[in-house]
């Protein structure tokens, strides 16, 4: 179980670094977005729940680079599960059982899911960038946008490079919260 769980840290810090290394590069080539702040328009924003809209652990399982997604799934998988100065995030497939937000647990951050098995948060966890029409990040915090860890979401959007199978970066450029 440790050596699971030293690799799935590995993998996540190694997704938020190269996310970092993208949003640099697209910050100084794309211009458009300001670090920290909310983005001039809210068109990453849906309006409507896509239709069609598959698991985390399907898609995961299935999708190529370039395969154009619409994907649900649930904001964690990670204590900061959430970028401060760009728009990403880590979700979760929602048919993943989180027993941290059971009435006898009292975890203090239910969304990292610290309750399940490491593996199984890797096997079913993604990362999301949101990016413009151009593909450039968006860089702003998206909790200033009323998202937050534990919302469902969905997003649509293109798989990014996979490594291994174990790595699912989605480039979105829509996101819908779904009603809670």
């Amino acid at each position: 179980m440790t050596m699971h769980r030293s690799i799935a840290v590995v993998s996540i810090a190694g997704l938020c670094l190269a996310l970092a290394a993208c949003n640099e590069s697209s910050s100084t080539e794309g211009g458009g977005s300001t670090t920290g702040s909310a983005p001039v328009s809210a068109e990453w924003r849906l309006a409507s729940m896509p239709a069609d809209a598959q698991g985390v652990k399907a898609v995961k399982d299935a999708a190529a680079e370039g395969d154009v997604v619409t994907v649900r799934g649930i904001i964690g998988g990670r204590v900061d599960a959430m970028g401060e100065d760009s728009a990403f995030f880590v979700m979760v497939d929602p048919g993943l059982e989180n027993v941290c937000v059971s009435d006898d647990d009292h975890c203090k951050t239910p969304w990292d899911y610290c309750c399940a098995m490491p593996e199984d948060v890797q096997a079913n966890s993604a990362t999301v960038q949101l990016v413009d029409a151009e593909g450039n990040a968006l860089e702003f915090d998206l909790s200033g946008q009323g998202i937050s860890p534990m919302d469902e979401v969905v997003v649509v959007g293109t798989v990014a490079a996979r490594p291994t199978p174990d790595v699912l970066t989605i480039r979105a450029t829509g996101l819908h919260r779904v009603a809670q």
